[in-house]
């Protein structure tokens, strides 16, 4: 066999059996709080099932997204799961075909209000969300080879930990690959358009401050502040890619307490909470 058919053969191997289920049930558990209940779950020995007690009175789903970005013959399709072990069961059984037929797994960031067989609207979603996402990607300059992508995602970490002190937020870093997808969760729902607009005045500050620290190879993708985004599923493969570089969580998941969030104002009139937006300028 050529070097080439043998680096073809190894592109084409993926190891979805370590993909830690535990985190990505956490994961799940924070972007989505008070929306769904963990249901059953697989710990690793056994079936566990866990009841809480969610924010809402209505239906809500974890609903993924599967594209597949080399192959334009195989349709996109949604597929929604009322409790969170339930999604993590079916995807464990189905992520090693899914991903040797060369799709990349994402998952609505605000949960819908229904089954969906394909990706949703804004009709399609809660109007109340449960985190703050921001999605912070490398310009395309600098997207040229494997090793600078991970060169320049070595320094961009590096500044987002600095970052987080300044700001003295909690929140979730996704290595997606080329980029970086940041959630801030809150411990109440707050309006989706509301949250919206905090994702898009944060996401702005963050790359004013990576410049600051002469990092300017990031830019805030400002079109992910809307209630219908999809971001990938951690610990699931980026198949935009020939090296297929897998999606992982590099910061905490540490809960966040609304209360603590002094740099974001809630403008809802049953919260007490007027903070200016003075920081993100």
């Amino acid at each position: 066999m050529s070097q080439e058919g043998k680096n073809e053969k190894e592109n084409k191997k993926f190891d979805t059996s370590k993909i830690p289920y535990s985190e990505l049930l956490h994961f799940f558990q924070t972007v989505h709080s008070g929306f769904l209940p963990t249901g059953e779950y697989y710990n690793g020995e056994t079936y566990v099932y866990q009841e809480e007690e969610t924010k809402t009175n209505m239906e809500a789903y974890l609903t993924f997204v599967f594209l597949n970005h080399k192959d334009s013959k195989k349709k996109p399709f949604a597929k929604s799961f009322r409790e969170i072990g339930e999604a993590l069961t079916w995807l464990e059984k189905n992520i090693d075909k899914l991903t040797e037929e060369g799709y990349s797994i994402y998952f609505h960031v605000i949960p819908t209000n229904s089954k969906l067989k394909k990706k949703g609207s804004k009709e399609d979603v809660w109007d109340k969300a449960s985190c703050i996402w921001m999605d912070i990607d490398l310009k395309t300059q600098f997207k040229k080879t494997k090793e600078k992508i991970e060169e320049c995602l070595e320094k961009g970490l590096e500044v987002l930990k600095k970052i987080r002190e300044k700001l003295g937020l909690k929140w979730i870093v996704v290595k997606t690959g080329a980029g970086f997808q940041i959630y801030v969760p809150l411990d109440e729902l707050i309006d989706v358009d509301h949250a919206c607009e905090i994702a898009k005045a944060l996401g702005e500050k963050i790359i004013k401050m990576m410049k600051e620290d002469g990092i300017d190879f990031f830019e805030y993708d400002s079109s992910t502040a809307e209630p219908s985004r999809i971001l990938r599923v951690p610990y699931t493969y980026n198949t935009k890619y020939d090296w297929r570089p897998r999606c992982e969580i590099i910061m905490d998941l540490s809960s966040f307490i609304l209360e603590n969030l002094s740099l974001i104002h809630i403008s809802e009139p049953t919260r007490p909470l007027y903070i200016s937006y003075a920081v993100f300028c």
